[in-house]
C-alpha cells in the first residue's frame, strides 16, 4: 500500500507545527500579515489554537480556533460530500 493512503485524510498543521516566517491571519473583522510568534501570542491569549487553513497560500492562511471543531467540522462536511449523488448524463 502507498504510504499517502495510510496517512489521516485531515491534516493540517497547528501552533509550533507552522513553520512560516510570517502568516496572513484572518478574523472576524480583519486579516493582516504578522510574524508567526504574534499570531501564537494571539491564539494564546484567547486559549485556542493556530490552525493553518491554505498552505500552499504565500504567505500562508492561519485562523485563530479549537482545533477540536475544526477537525469536527472538516469531517462533517466531508461525510456530507460521501453522500452525496451525482447524476450522470
Amino acid at each position: 500500500m502507498f504510504p499517502s493512503l495510510l496517512l489521516p485524510p485531515f491534516r493540517f498543521r497547528k501552533n509550533e507545527q507552522i513553520r512560516a516566517p510570517e502568516v496572513r491571519l484572518v478574523t472576524e473583522t480583519s486579516q493582516e500579515v504578522i510574524p508567526v510568534a504574534e499570531a501564537l501570542r494571539r491564539s494564546r491569549e484567547r486559549e485556542l489554537d493556530l490552525i493553518e487553513v491554505a498552505a500552499e497560500a504565500n504567505p500562508p492562511v492561519c485562523k485563530i480556533l479549537d482545533a477540536g471543531s475544526y477537525l469536527y467540522q472538516l469531517k462533517k462536511k466531508e461525510k456530507q460530500r460521501a453522500k452525496g449523488h451525482r447524476t450522470e448524463v
